[in-house]
Formats: structure tokens, C-alpha cells, sequence
């Protein structure tokens, strides 16, 4: 059973923009951002079965790494963990602590390719894929892709992740594997 993690209370970051607002993209460096008409905002998606969810808030629609602690609502038991994000400026890594309450359970790795890279660096896989993305000077007819990563744990109970400071990294949905109380 699947238990989508509403995220939508950190994002932080502007990764996705319309012909209409493109220049507030901040998906890179270079202020690009994916076209927002192609993502499937506040509606049913599933990629292989597993349920996600995009949202906006604001114009907010990820969180870029900084550290941040995503605290949720009950702790679940997760026997896997879906991120759907991606790499900005080259292919990334960084730190997630999973902890309980203040008590850290174990650490572990988000690896997330580019997202203009065809190939995964990692074992992701494209969730999404865009035949243009919105770059400062508007429409940039250059394939770019979302990926989806996954965690894999014998049985793990926690309520609170902690993420590395890497600005360069950027998660749009979280889904979880759990072994009860799942959708």
C-alpha cells in the first residue's frame, strides 16, 4: 500500500513556469524551469502503479535542498521510498536522515541525474519527459527529464527527514511503501 507524503508546506523553489512567467524559474543555475502546462498539477498520477502527487503553492512546486527537516503528520512504517525530483548544474547525491521523533534511525543516499541528461547516472528512472524546457530568454527546445528514485528498507518506522544542504537537488513529490495504512 501506498502512502503519498504531502510536501507541498516546504517547497522553496520554482521548478516548473508557464509562457507567462518564465522568468521566475530557479530550477538551475541559469533560471530554467520545466514547462508547468506538462506536469500534471493536483491530479491522479501514477508511474508504475505508485501513486504521486505535483502540486503548486504560490508558484512553489519543490523543495531544493537546504538542509531542511520535513516533519510528518504520524510516523509511518515505510518498506520503501519514492522521490520524483532532479539534479541541477551536473548529476548529485546527498544525505537524508530518517529519524523518529529527535532519534535518528539511519542515513542514507538521494542520487538524482541532471535533467538534461537522456541517460540516468544512478538506477532512476524518467517519470517525465519534455521536449522543451523555459530557460530566461523563453522557450529552450531542449529535452529535459524528471526522474524517479527509490529507497528500499526491511521495515522502517520514522516521522521526520532530514536533508543535506545541496541547492542543487530538487524533490517535487515523496511516496512511501508502507505495510499498513497506505492508499
Amino acid at each position: 500500500m501506498y502512502k503519498i507524503i504531502d510536501i507541498s508546506g516546504y517547497f522553496n523553489n520554482i521548478g516548473a513556469t508557464n509562457i507567462h512567467n518564465f522568468n521566475i524559474g530557479n530550477l538551475s543555475l541559469g533560471s530554467s524551469s520545466f514547462p508547468e502546462e506538462e506536469i500534471p498539477f493536483n491530479k491522479d498520477f501514477k508511474y508504475e502503479k505508485i501513486p504521486f502527487i505535483f502540486k503548486k503553492k504560490n508558484n512553489f512546486d519543490n523543495i531544493q535542498l537546504e538542509g531542511q527537516y520535513i516533519k510528518l503528520k504520524e510516523a509511518i512504517n515505510c518498506e520503501e521510498i519514492f522521490f520524483v525530483g532532479v539534479a541541477s548544474n551536473g548529476d548529485m547525491s546527498g544525505q537524508i536522515d530518517f529519524l523518529l521523533d529527535d532519534k535518528l534511525i539511519t542515513t542514507t543516499k538521494i542520487r538524482l541525474t541532471d535533467f538534461t541528461s537522456d541517460k540516468p547516472a544512478f538506477l532512476e528512472k524518467v517519470v517525465l519527459t519534455f521536449n522543451y524546457i523555459y530557460s530566461k530568454s523563453g522557450i529552450n527546445n531542449m529535452r529535459s527529464n524528471m526522474w524517479v528514485t527509490k529507497q528500499t528498507f526491511n521495515s522502517l518506522t520514522f516521522n521526520k527527514l532530514k536533508f543535506e544542504y545541496n541547492p542543487f537537488i530538487h524533490i517535487f513529490c515523496i511516496t512511501c511503501n508502507v505495510k499498513n495504512g497506505g492508499i
